[in-house]
């Protein structure tokens, strides 16, 4: 049949042809709003303030933090931070999560008392002030939902550090008086210490968390946005450190 009016099917198709690149485009500007968002609402800084130094100072002269040219003065000061801050500040205990709590330390050692995310996120301050790098560890219980389990409300969780050394990253409790270190002398990660719990000087506590099925997160520092940063809720996280998990 002749076509009767070639204007209109031309019409129909440039409508046609045009609508992929709208919904492409469409898709492109939402990416574009949620990253931006994101970076925002999410982003945490790990630049040492000077709120940050008088903080550190109070855990007094660590003679172990200061010369550091060997894996076994890594170690040391690794422990030495974290006894400081143990002894510094006793009480393990959680605070209520609201918008207005801040982690970070010179609140946690106002406060007298905080929890796992308060201890790591001094922990990594303080080690970095003496030269050693850090990455900040989330560990999760995969449970049934597993690693999207994540971000399900209640799953049980810990936040904890990892400090590079000279023969590799090695973890640093942050409630617990243990780190992740072979009788052999080789560090391990909070990723791979199941494959060497027989040959660990101190098995990681507590127990009953540890036996969970747990992912590892390098980089997330909270799930709700309410510890870092302006208080929007977004997960909260490093995005140098976020590239740890693709390593």
């Amino acid at each position: 049949m002749k076509n009767l009016n070639p204007t209109l099917d031309s019409k129909c198709a440039a409508e046609v042809s045009s609508a992929p690149r709208s919904i492409t485009r469409k898709i492109l500007i939402s990416v574009v709003v949620v990253s931006t968002y994101l970076l925002i609402a999410g982003s945490v800084d790990n630049t040492l303030t000077e709120s940050d130094l008088k903080a550190i100072a109070k855990l007094g002269p660590l003679p172990q933090c200061q010369h550091i040219d060997t894996f076994e003065a890594d170690v040391n000061c690794a422990k030495a931070v974290q006894q400081a801050i143990r002894t510094l500040l006793p009480v393990n205990r959680c605070p209520k999560i609201d918008f207005s709590l801040r982690v970070e330390p010179e609140y946690f050692i106002a406060r007298g008392y905080g929890c796992c995310y308060s201890r790591a996120r001094f922990t990594e301050k303080a080690l970095n002030h003496y030269g050693l790098k850090t990455r900040h560890v989330a560990i999760h219980a995969k449970g049934p939902f597993g690693i999207p389990g994540t971000f399900v409300p209640d799953t049980a969780s810990h936040a904890t550090t990892e400090v590079l050394t000279q023969r590799g990253w090695m973890g640093v409790d942050s409630n617990e008086p243990f780190i992740l270190l072979t009788r052999s002398g080789q560090p391990v990660t909070f990723k791979n210490y199941k494959e060497h719990l027989d040959e660990l000087q101190q098995a990681p506590q507590p127990a009953d968390f540890y036996q969970y099925d747990l992912s590892v997160v390098y980089g997330l520092y909270s799930r709700h946005g309410m510890f870092h940063g302006l208080p929007l809720p977004s997960p909260e996280f490093n995005i140098f450190e976020l590239t740890y998990n693709i390593r």
